[in-house]
């Protein structure tokens, strides 16, 4: 349930806004993704349960049916929509690992690479 409320602040795009598939794919990634960012927590159990709570079927709903109005076979639409999240999921979960490491020791994402990479330089 606690991922559903999570899933509850993602904005999703409305049918009919006027956007493509790509535009709306991108938007609903883009949702997740801060989401995820917002609850980092949320990143790392998001592949251990089911999420099958009413905001998070809402997005997935709302994922098929952009997915759906793609040029795309529907085998097609439905492995770029795994591959587009998968991406995301990947991405994120890396991005919030960086985050978390950084701010245990004491700097931001940017110092911690700039610190690494004086290190390795030494």
């Amino acid at each position: 349930l606690a991922l559903d409320v999570v899933a509850g602040e993602m904005a999703l795009p409305e049918p009919g806004d006027g956007s493509d598939w790509q535009s709306g794919m991108r938007a609903l990634a883009v949702t997740w993704r801060a989401a995820m960012l917002a609850h980092p927590w949320a990143v790392r159990i998001y592949a251990d349960y089911l999420n099958i709570g009413p905001n998070s079927v809402r997005f997935s709903a709302r994922a098929l049916e952009i997915a759906r109005t793609s040029p795309l076979s529907e085998t097609d639409a439905m492995a770029a929509l795994s591959a587009i999240f998968q991406y995301a999921y990947g991405f994120t979960s890396t991005e919030v690992n960086w985050a978390e490491k950084a701010d245990q020791a004491g700097t931001t994402t940017e110092g911690l690479v700039a610190a690494l990479r004086e290190h390795l330089h030494a």
